[in-house]
């Protein structure tokens, strides 16, 4: 990990980039915490990491093929060249630009923290080569029909992970939920596992997931957790709400646990060199 800020002084952040990759280094972790103008990364780095605070990033590196790209300073993240990702995980407050977006359209594992920004993305985006999506909230959305686009732009994904425990909606926040018009490709054939974290019980969302029950063809596993503070006799009746749902691939198994730990491909990052 490289940590570039005001207290060490002037530093070309594009030189700094160069240097590490001459000496073989293909797993870069970044770290801007000022305005630096923007910096622009190597062609031949294969992982990014960064976690930009402040300051504008150019990608024009065709070798990249993970990113994990963290900013909440609303500055622009531009891609160059023709750069196409195979895992991502995106947790930013600006909106990318149409390359970025193209580049994004190849994963095949995404992690996603909706936001109003990248909430946009789901209904945007064609995400053809998606199998394995992540998607975690972070703000207080109607966030229901976001999902249901993202669905229907992945025909071929095969395991879906919700997480909302980072996230305590009001009482009078309500979600919009309407039915699709068309069942997403991916129910039909490739959706095997399905995952919630934090499940709350809320009317929209019972709507939703007894959608995905009804249509899921191929589903193999779903996995739920409720929401910590629920009482008891809350998470009993949820229970037997979710068992009572009609489930159209009759094999699939239907389980409960009080902690859901999703696989994040970060893990195969070490940042601490």
């Amino acid at each position: 990990m490289i940590e570039l800020g005001p207290s060490r002084g002037h530093v070309d952040v594009e030189k700094w980039i160069a240097n590490v990759v001459d000496r073989r280094v293909r797993e870069l972790g970044l770290k801007i915490a000022w305005s630096a103008g923007p910096a622009s990364l190597s062609k031949s780095l294969y992982t990014l990491h960064n976690e930009g605070i402040e300051g504008s990033l150019v990608i024009d590196s065709p070798a990249l093929k993970k990113i994990f790209y963290r900013d909440y300073s609303g500055d622009s993240c531009s891609i160059e060249n023709k750069t196409c990702f195979d895992k991502a995980a995106i947790d930013f407050f600006s909106y990318p630009d149409d390359k970025f977006m193209r580049s994004i359209s190849s994963v095949t594992n995404l992690e996603l923290d909706l936001s109003v920004a990248t909430a946009a993305w789901c209904n945007a985006i064609n995400f053809s080569q998606l199998m394995e999506c992540n998607v975690t909230l972070l703000a207080e959305l109607d966030w229901l029909e976001s999902l249901m686009g993202l669905l229907q732009n992945s025909p071929i994904l095969e395991v879906l992970f919700i997480d909302q425990t980072f996230i305590r909606f009001e009482e009078d926040f309500s979600l919009s939920w309407n039915e699709p018009s068309f069942v997403p490709g991916c129910f039909a054939a490739h959706l095997k596992i399905f995952e919630w974290k934090g499940y709350i019980g809320r009317c929209k969302e019972k709507e939703a997931i007894k959608y995905i029950f009804a249509n899921s063809k191929c589903l193999e596993r779903v996995q739920v957790s409720m929401e910590s503070t629920c009482k008891l006799k809350d998470r009993e009746k949820m229970m037997k709400e979710l068992e009572s749902m009609s489930r159209v691939s009759t094999s699939s198994q239907l389980l409960f646990s009080t902690q859901l730990e999703f696989p994040s491909f970060l893990n195969e990052i070490d940042l601490n060199d």
